[in-house]
């Protein structure tokens, strides 16, 4: 599943790979051009991530390119309830986030720290610095990190 999917360019990728994609996304154009451009192992549901009931338990991959460090405060715990919710033992969940900065206002932010409160019901397993090379800079100012956890 691919939170905050945006236009599908990730989901696209990871179809390719022989992967089955669910993508989400809350606004309707760049969820026309991921329906529009969507291979047969592609799935693209219009949705808030604060609320996917619609969904069904047992996603094995989750990927959050940037999603959820623009939610508030208040959307941020049931977010992490929802991907709790919707993963299968073992899951893997791969998250790109920038780090709260001066530039949080402009692009959000998160810190390591509220990532893990976040995502209670997951351990972190490995995080390091995202390659900056193609980035503006705005956001190579943020220190984007990919972050890996497993579901507990």
């Amino acid at each position: 599943i691919d939170l905050g999917c945006g236009s599908g360019i990730h989901g696209r990728r990871m179809a390719a790979a022989g992967f089955e994609v669910v993508g989400v996304e809350a606004q309707q154009l760049p969820l026309v051009r991921a329906r529009r451009q969507a291979g047969p192992h592609e799935t693209y549901v219009q949705a808030d991530v604060t609320d996917l009931s619609e969904l069904a338990a047992g996603f094995d991959f989750f990927l959050d390119s940037g999603c959820l460090q623009g939610l508030s405060d208040a959307a941020r715990t049931p977010y992490g309830q929802e991907v709790g919710r919707l993963a299968a033992p073992g899951a893997t969940f791969l998250s790109l986030q920038f780090d709260n900065s001066r530039f949080s206002s402009f692009i959000g932010g998160i810190s390591r720290e509220e990532l893990e409160d976040v995502l209670s019901q997951w351990a972190l397993i490995d995080d390091y610095p995202a390659d900056t090379r193609g980035l503006g800079w705005l956001q190579k100012r943020t220190r984007p990190h990919w972050y890996r956890f497993l579901y507990r």
